[in-house]
């Protein structure tokens, strides 16, 4: 198998072997990245129904995701041979790494959490490993665990194989032999039940768990014998020798935690792994001395080094709990008094923290006499805390306002008394701060976070970095401490990446530029920052999404391919996201729609990009309002999406149910009047909204003047759309407003100057840039070309992307490439050739683009039933003039057009249908509109009844 390639993977060694098949290392030619490909041997797949069963169980097993289970890219057959195609995980085997003999305990624990974590998960998803074991674990090179293989032994145990002359149970599990003396395989990590050939479920894979940490934590397995059948026994029969008598530094609590695992009766174990994982973190907090909370109101615990007494809240009252120090009681009492009532929130006790809390990061005190550390420590401790869904932090401008209250400035070492009167006052629940002194060889961090108010803990956390280049991995563990105490879940913690650089100069210029409100501004510092230094992925990646932002997509395109390479090596969630990036840079938009989907499920995120995908690319309301249906509860882009989704469906009540209760959070208004832009019809609300348009975000100000634009063509009012579009297209936003969102009014400018002047006119250098840059805006181009009978420009950005992506393998390519050329068959005059390229493309899609453009070749063409039959297809569904994809104004206008053709096919009824359906949607349009003139006339002169008459429209989705 060296050197062939399967299907599009490239083989280039061999890893292993077992009895699941043969695993080798190969290159992934389409995305251009190594994996483990793992070939099934033929006989586990012999028939056609084995063979079945076997994909669609993989690729049920390949949907469980979570950072500490590897990836499963691929599941497929090329040339006869049935692959899996995984991530390939660098590092050693849970065997390797313990090498008979018994792990530390913080490894342990660790190692322990991360697989119970993994566990939690996969069970949640009703998949069972069935062969968990130190071979099936990998330790990667960032020191986090993988499980590899879930879901691939149920194959091992389908009933139809054991039948196989000369196949054991055994030896389908496990696929190794045994021998006299010694035991191989699974054989001593069977459940009771899986050992008796009973069903079982996942309680199963938690006695295996349990054996796996009975290894980790004494160096042996606890079932031992000379033959597979001697182990078999003592699983069934035979309780093990006590951890804690083969390693006594186990504590007590992991003890009772693996004989629960280890009970016989599944019914006595842990019933599900979240529970073990419940466990197994309570077990870490407590075993390191960094990991303590205080019961007090003394909020600020000072470092152990520190001389002021730490306070503690105790049933007599206050007291001092430095020892032999109770008369230091007298002098908190005086300073109490002396200080007056705004004291008391320094030493009232803290509540706990509440999900939608807000809080301040202010300036850490500094003993360590380097001054670089100010401001830095605390923007990478406000940048990791941010990533919390638990948590809002309070930045930029609002953050500066508050604290500005407190402090004359320079650095912020505000009073609690008056930081905390403050907070209450603005809305803000707590803070974070705390102190970084030397300790050698490196610096101790110490983070104290505490909330306002009666009755909870002041949280404290610590770590030592014993390197600069350690400093921001310290802040990220103390992060994730602080979180967990906070009692964020598993799999939020779990997706909380490692910072992608150990320069704290670049990490603090990266911070700085997320705080930043100009985009050009960010890029500056984005760029800065990969000058400090070049590896650093999260800048690359941040860079990319900017520019995308900006209109400048040749170069967001080689900034996310320049993250992509980045992220080699990086944890799965992070190399997803590049690439995601990097298939949306190569126009892949399927497989990139699958992985944003994994991506979703791994981590609470907006799906505002899956949206835009569904909207612009395929079309589909459906899929739009399922994403969107619960996120816009987190996110306000997302109501903006799911607005515009229950709106294309023709949900109505849906929409004013959806915004009402938006308002009822008391989030921001401008989200509710961005989307009221695209629903209802009172005009007197939208002028509101744009009137407002200056005071706002500049993505909500950017995104409302598009949408404004939209609206204005979809009611008609060109005039007033066509002054607006004079005055940004020459703005200098232009390709920012251009290309916003969706692009939906890139050229609209365009298309009414040629209204408006009586005779085509190309689009300015500015309006076509979107389309020579990105292959996504092309579409838009090709359809406004064919539109007003222009070859020119298209001709020439047509032939630029062939020459960019004649190697590309996306569908997208392919297909848009085949439209474009049919439009610009159209614009020259050449209807007939161009139906043949744009026939099959209308047939296998309902994207709109594409019908209207082969209904104008046919009505070219004089071919008026074909060219009715595609302008039913899109125009049958009112809604669908909401697809920004497409200047909305022309949607309005092939009614009129079709009601044209149904009259040259001596069609009345049908002809004064589309008539009226016209005349209504232009209700508020301007009168002199040549086309509402014209209607109104060939209206009346059909008598004008037929707008009352049920008339079928053929069917189809637009």
């Amino acid at each position: 198998m060296i050197g062939r390639t399967l299907s599009h993977f490239r083989i280039d060694s061999k890893l292993g072997e077992g009895g699941m098949g043969v695993v080798y290392r190969a290159w992934d030619t389409r995305l251009r990245r190594p994996v483990a490909l793992k070939v099934l041997p033929p006989d586990l797949v012999a028939n056609e129904e084995r063979r079945l069963r076997f994909l669609r169980e993989a690729r049920a097993a390949a949907a469980v995701t979570h950072p500490n289970i590897a990836t499963v890219y691929e599941v497929g057959e090329a040339d006869g041979t049935v692959f899996i195609a995984m991530e390939l995980v660098e590092g050693k085997t849970l065997r390797a790494f313990m090498a008979a003999r018994p792990l530390p305990l913080r490894d342990t624990l660790a190692f322990a959490t991360e697989i119970s974590e993994a566990l939690t998960r996969a069970h949640s998803a009703r998949v069972i490993h069935r062969d968990l074991k130190p071979d099936n674990i990998m330790i990667g090179a960032d020191g986090h665990v993988k499980i590899l293989d879930f879901g691939l032994a149920k194959l091992a145990e389908d009933p139809d194989l054991l039948g196989r002359p000369g196949l054991s149970r055994l030896d389908t599990i496990s696929g190794e032999l045994t021998r006299e003396g010694r035991v191989l395989g699974t054989a001593a990590y069977m459940s009771p039940e899986q050992a008796r050939g009973e069903p079982v479920d996942s309680r199963s894979d938690l006695f295996a768990f349990g054996i796996t940490l009975y290894e980790m934590t004494t160096g042996v397995v606890p079932f031992r014998g000379r033959t597979v059948t001697d182990v078999l026994s003592a699983i069934v029969r035979d309780q093990p020798v006590s951890a804690a008598s083969l390693n006594p530094e186990t504590p007590a609590d992991l003890e009772r935690l693996i004989d629960k695992c280890l009970e016989k009766d599944p019914r006595e174990r842990y019933q599900h792994a979240e529970e073990i994982a419940v466990d197994l973190r309570r077990l870490r907090r407590g075993s390191g001395p960094a990991a303590r909370v205080s019961d007090g109101a003394g909020a600020m615990q000072a470092a152990e080094s520190r001389k002021t007494p730490a306070v503690g809240h105790g049933r007599g009252g206050w007291v001092a709990v430095f020892p032999g120090r109770r008369a230091a009681l007298a002098g908190l009492v005086a300073v109490a008094i002396a200080a007056g009532a705004a004291a008391w929130w320094t030493l009232r006790p803290a509540s706990r923290f509440r999900p939608g809390d807000r809080i301040l990061v202010i300036d850490f005190e500094n003993a360590t006499g380097r001054p670089e550390f100010e401001t830095a420590i605390r923007d990478s401790f406000e940048n990791r805390i941010d990533h919390s869904n638990f948590l809002t932090v309070i930045k930029g401008k609002r953050r500066e306002q508050i604290l500005g209250k407190v402090t004359a400035g320079g650095t912020v070492r505000a009073d609690p008394a008056v930081l905390g009167s403050v907070c209450v006052q603005e809305g803000c629940e707590g803070y974070l701060t705390g102190r970084i002194s030397p300790a050698a060889p490196g610096v101790r961090l110490e983070a104290n976070m505490r909330r306002f108010g009666g009755g909870g803990a002041v949280i404290t956390r610590s770590g030592v970095a014993d390197s600069d280049d350690r400093i921001l991995l310290t802040i990220h563990e103390i992060s994730l401490e602080l979180r967990r105490a906070l009692g964020e879940s598993s799999v939020a913690l779990a997706n909380m990446s490692p910072p992608t650089t150990r320069s704290l100069q670049a990490h603090q210029t990266f911070s700085l530029a997320r705080n930043l409100e100009n985009a050009e501004e960010r890029v500056t510092l984005l760029r800065q920052a990969l000058e400090q230094d070049p590896g650093f992925y999260a800048a690359a990646a941040t860079l990319s999404g900017e520019l995308n932002g900006l209109g400048r997509f040749k170069e967001a395109r080689w900034s996310a391919k320049e993250a992509y390479r980045l992220s080699n090596g990086l944890p799965e969630n992070q190399r997803l996201m590049a690439e995601i990036g990097v298939l949306d840079a190569s126009y892949d938009y399927d497989a990139e729609v699958s992985r944003l989907r994994i991506q979703r499920q791994r981590v609470g995120i907006s799906n505002n990009y899956l949206c835009y995908l569904y909207n612009q690319i395929y079309q589909d309301a459906a899929r739009m309002e399922e994403e969107c249906r619960e996120t816009w509860r987190f996110w306000d882009w997302d109501l903006y999406c799911v607005v515009q989704a229950l709106m294309l469906q023709g949900k109505k009540e849906a929409v004013k149910a959806t915004l009402e209760e938006y308002r009822e959070t008391g989030r921001s208004a401008d989200y509710v009047g961005l989307a009221t832009l695209i629903s209802g019809n009172d005009w007197v609300e939208k002028r509101k909204f744009v009137e407002s348009l200056d005071r706002l975000s500049d993505d909500v100000r950017i995104g409302g003047t598009s949408a404004w634009i939209a609206v204005l063509l979809a009611a008609g009012r060109l005039g007033e759309a066509h002054e607006l579009t004079e005055v940004i297209t020459h703005g200098p936003e232009a390709v920012r407003i251009l290309t916003h969102w969706d692009g939906f009014v890139g050229l609209a400018p365009s298309w009414l100057r040629a209204r408006f002047g009586g005779v085509p006119v190309a689009p300015t250098s500015g309006e076509v840039t979107p389309a020579r840059e990105s292959m996504a805006f092309l579409p838009q181009l090709a359809s406004f070309s064919a539109e007003v009978g222009l070859a020119e420009p298209l001709g020439s950005v047509i032939r630029e992307h062939e020459e960019a992506e004649k190697r590309s393998t996306s569908r997208f390519v392919k297909e848009e490439l085949q439209f474009a050329h049919g439009c610009l068959l159209l614009a020259g005059g050449r209807s007939m050739e161009a139906i043949p390229l744009l026939e099959p493309l209308a047939r296998a899609s309902s994207l709109i683009r594409r019908h209207r453009a082969l209904g104008r070749a046919y009505e070219s063409l004089r071919l008026w039933k074909e060219a009715a039959a595609e302008y039913e297809r899109f125009l049958a569904d009112r809604n669908s003039k909401w697809w920004f994809a497409e200047n909305s104004a022309i949607w309005v206008l092939d009614q009129f057009r079709l009601a044209q053709i149904h009259e040259r096919l001596g069609d009345p009824v049908r002809a004064s249908h589309w008539y009226e359906r016209f005349l209504d949607d232009w209700r508020d349009a301007d009168p002199d509109i040549p086309e509402l003139i014209q209607a109104k006339a060939r209206l009346a002169a059909l008598g004008g009844s037929a707008g009352k008459e049920q008339v079928d429209a053929p069917g189809g989705k637009s």
